[in-house]
């Protein structure tokens, strides 16, 4: 998996207490593009850096806005159930999921919904072409060098 740091919602963000992601994108919304460019389902991840701990659960939200700040005309695409805490350890997957390109309003971001006082706990979310190697990463050992 490649990941750009223009696609990314949270790049380590620490999430404590609910909030948006760090960085929301501007995809564009409402204009005419080719079939191609919205043919394809968007893959949406969000793994776990720092494992959580303190409080009760996290859900996450994909959601799209007509503003940066993600509170005009929000539509949300998908929203996860209550994740316990105890879930939500380091390297864990906490989203995965492909989101169809034609609903979306002109800001992407994510909403964290905090049940709770979290103590710790950091998110790397973003958009990833292949979702599948985000789900299985290719953990390579001490040593080796990717080129």
């Amino acid at each position: 998996m490649v990941i750009d740091q223009q696609n990314l919602f949270s790049d380590s963000q620490l999430i404590t207490t609910s909030a948006n992601s760090t960085n929301v994108i501007d995809n564009l919304g409402n204009q005419v593009l080719p079939t191609a460019m919205v043919a394809q389902p968007i893959g949406v991840f969000a793994r776990v850096l720092q494992a959580f701990a303190g409080g009760t659960s996290l859900q996450i939200a994909v959601v799209s806005a007509d503003d940066a700040a993600l509170t005009t005309n929000v539509v949300t695409h998908f929203q996860t159930t209550a994740i316990a805490t105890v879930a939500l350890a380091a390297g864990s997957l906490a989203l995965g999921v492909h989101v169809p390109p034609q609903k979306l309003r002109k800001y992407l971001g994510l909403k964290y919904t905090v049940v709770g006082t979290m103590t710790s706990g950091s998110i790397l979310a973003g958009l990833a072409e292949d979702i599948d190697t985000v789900m299985k990463p290719t953990d390579f050992g001490s040593g080796y060098a990717v080129l």
